[in-house]
């Protein structure tokens, strides 16, 4: 007894194959979106006092308090803002291999670090700049999504 062959419409398989080969040359396109994705994780949950841990940042030394009290900003809630620059030297960029979160300018990057990480200048760490097991998952959620969207 014969066994009946496959039947593949050739139509669908092409379709397929341009839909992998478009996804697959436009990784930079997909990269860009998950740093992105990200950063505004980072940053939603930094404005909140937040670390990726989803512990509360730990609170300004008397000092940096009384200084930012004169200088007419908040001292209730630590969320790293002072000016802006900081946070909003966080960037991106991306390759169809990888992708990178950074901040850009030196004063800033190395101001990120000490928070992240602390230092002999910033004694608290504050750990915001990575990503939560929340986070993760949603970077999971849109991969699958675009992956089942392509194929």
């Amino acid at each position: 007894m014969a066994e009946d062959p496959i039947k593949m419409d050739d139509k669908e398989v092409r379709l397929m194959i341009d839909s992998a080969d478009f996804f697959f040359h436009n990784m930079k396109f997909y990269l860009t979106r998950v740093a992105l994705y990200a950063k505004a994780r980072i940053l939603r949950r930094t404005s909140k006092g937040v670390d990726y841990k989803g512990k509360a940042f730990a609170s300004y030394t008397e000092n940096y308090a009384l200084f930012r009290q004169k200088k007419g900003r908040p001292t209730d809630k630590v969320d790293l803002f002072f000016r802006g620059r900081m946070l909003g030297s966080m960037s991106v960029k991306a390759t169809n291999k990888f992708a990178v979160l950074f901040f850009s300018g030196r004063k800033q990057s190395l101001k990120a670090s000490g928070l992240n990480y602390g230092n002999s200048k910033i004694p608290k760490r504050r750990e915001f700049f990575a990503l939560s097991a929340e986070d993760l998952a949603g970077i999971n959620a849109m991969a699958l999504e675009e992956l089942d969207r392509v194929f």
